[in-house]
């Protein structure tokens, strides 16, 4: 018996994990206590504390001793060099950051810095710039298809090679000399820094990993890299993003003022986003919103209802516990031969033999094997969701037809006759799809009214986020300031509380902050009165213009 254990988990954790792999049958307890036990014994499971109450696992001390290796390794041996015959002149200032590491010229080196999307392109080009000066080939990592997407917007790296983390998976290819510069570092995995630094190591490649804070805490690739001593070099460049609080305790209340403004933002023809945190959070924002538009004229009376498929999240740790998988829900698998995906529902879990019976469309079944499960595999539940004229649909998956990615945005602009209308991104032409009424027909989709804060990159959206108190830590605030323009921000706090939080955040300017500190009033609303009692008349402006 053996299973994952990535940085920390609590003994109740890891044994729920392995009853959940185990026949249920009498004993399984013991058993899954004693197999803990041996995994000790083995130092495949590392106790943490004494009473066996937190552990992590003997392979992610291995990846983290073997990060903090190759990391001493290539900063003793790579040579950074510098070829002048293929400069490029660079087309702009450096910032201090930057201006020191083309001084030192560091084999290995983090960049951290905060900020908006924008920001994050500029960190980049940036060090493309000084790579590029110094007549070096670049290759830029970024850290998922929104990032790539937001980095390709910037003139300057409209002609660089720009990858996803999945190429450190599959197979990169490193041109020797050459720097290598990682968007969002810190949410590379241990086994994807080591591809990343064995391949460095190999080549002589220069490493820059740019820190946007999104991601904190022990355990992490930049952690252990920074513990090998690794320079981390901070950049301070970037606007801040205008934050405007808004304070009311009742949930309802506040999520139906929410609603209200995004939808008057929508009507106005802004681009906005709504976002709040859990899915059930997120569905009675989403009903709110719905209600509103309806309401304001901007979403069709008639609903529709369609099967759509929201995919659930498997990994190494969580793929063959019996508990993740329920009648009804739908699996897909990988055919090479087809290059396309067979789709089934799950009829049966059988916990005696921790097996899944499997439906086809065809009505056809197979019995699966949890144990047997590997990547190829995907999981999926299906769920009921209204559809009317101007929707907003979330792509969750590829759409047969469709040249489309998980998070692009269509919109809904007629539903006839089991087909519904959508504007694509990037297409002249719109597009019809089946509104589907059973799992095989079902497309990747789902409700796009609301998100999870951070989970959109834009530098013109404003945004509208309803975050707890708990919520509001460094990486969350990271991720807001890269979704869009301008924050309103909807808290369960007095509005001073919250307000001061924001203005700690190197990111956030607060509007009513701001206010404050012009009019020399500590209070918002004496400020506000000072403000508007200070104004020109009429006349008076047009004097002051003259």
């Amino acid at each position: 018996m053996h299973q994952k254990v990535d940085r920390q988990e609590r003994h109740t954790d890891v044994l729920a994990r392995t009853v959940g792999m185990l026949p249920p049958e009498a004993g399984v307890i013991e058993k899954a206590r004693a197999g803990i036990d041996e995994a000790i014994s083995r130092e495949r499971l590392i106790p943490l504390d004494r009473e066996k109450g937190l552990f992590t696992s003997g392979i992610h001390v291995l990846d983290e001793l073997s990060v903090r290796a190759l990391s001493s390794d290539i900063m003793k041996q790579n040579r950074v060099t510098v070829h002048p015959e293929k400069s490029v002149p660079r087309t702009g200032s450096y910032s201090d950051a930057v201006s020191v590491l083309a001084q030192d010229r560091p084999s290995l080196a983090i960049i951290s810095g905060q900020g908006s999307a924008a920001g994050q392109r500029e960190r980049v080009a940036e060090l493309t710039m000084m790579a590029r000066e110094q007549g070096r080939e670049v290759q830029i990592i970024a850290a998922d298809r929104r990032s790539q997407t937001n980095l390709k917007q910037d003139e300057r790296l409209s002609g660089e090679l720009i990858t996803g983390r999945r190429q450190l998976q599959e197979g990169m290819s490193f041109s020797p000399g050459s720097t290598v510069i990682v968007d969002q570092g810190e949410k590379l995995s241990l086994k994807e820094t080591l591809t990343l630094l064995d391949g460095a190591a190999r080549h002589n490649i220069q490493v820059l990993i740019t820190d946007s804070g999104q991601r904190t805490g022990t355990g992490s690739a930049l952690m252990a890299m920074k513990e090998a001593g690794v320079n981390s070099y901070r950049w301070q460049g970037g606007q801040q993003t205008p934050a405007t609080v808004i304070s009311e305790p009742d949930r309802n209340v506040r999520y139906a003022r929410l609603a209200g403004d995004f939808v008057a933002a929508v009507k106005a023809g802004e681009e906005s986003v709504a976002q709040v945190s859990g899915v059930r959070e997120q569905a009675i924002l989403a009903g709110m919103i719905r209600s509103e538009l309806k309401t304001q004229g901007v979403l069709g009376q008639q609903d529709t209802m369609m099967t759509a498929l929201s995919p659930v999240w498997l990994d190494s740790r969580n793929r063959y516990l019996r508990d993740m998988y329920r009648e009804g829900m739908v699996m897909e698998q990988w055919n090479p031969e087809k290059r396309s995906h067979d789709r089934y529902v799950i009829d049966r879990v059988t916990a005696q033999s921790h097996s899944l019976t499997l439906r086809d469309a065809q009505g056809e079944t197979q019995m699966v094997r949890i144990s047997a499960l590997d990547s190829s595999w995907s999981l999926f539940r299906p769920e009921k969701i209204p559809v009317a004229d101007g929707e907003r649909l979330m792509v969750t998956g590829k759409i047969p037809g469709l040249r489309v990615s998980g998070g692009d945005r269509l919109q809904v602009s007629a539903v006839n006759d089991g087909m519904m209308t959508v504007i694509v991104p990037g297409r002249a032409e719109p597009a019809s799809l089946p509104v589907g009424d059973s799992p095989f027909t079902a497309l990747k989709l789902e409700n796009g009214w609301v998100e999870t804060p951070g989970h959109s990159v834009s530098d013109s959206a404003k945004v509208f986020v309803s975050v707890t108190q708990m919520a509001m830590d460094n990486a969350t605030l990271n991720g807001l300031a890269r979704s869009g323009r301008d924050v309103r921000l909807y808290s369960s706090l007095d509005e001073t509380r919250t307000a001061e939080k924001l203005s700690r955040h190197p990111s956030f300017t607060v509007v009513s902050e701001q206010i404050k500190a012009r009019a020399g009033e500590v209070s918002l609303e004496t400020a506000i009165s000072r403000q508007k009692a200070g104004l020109h008349t009429p006349d008076k402006q047009a004097i002051h213009l003259a």
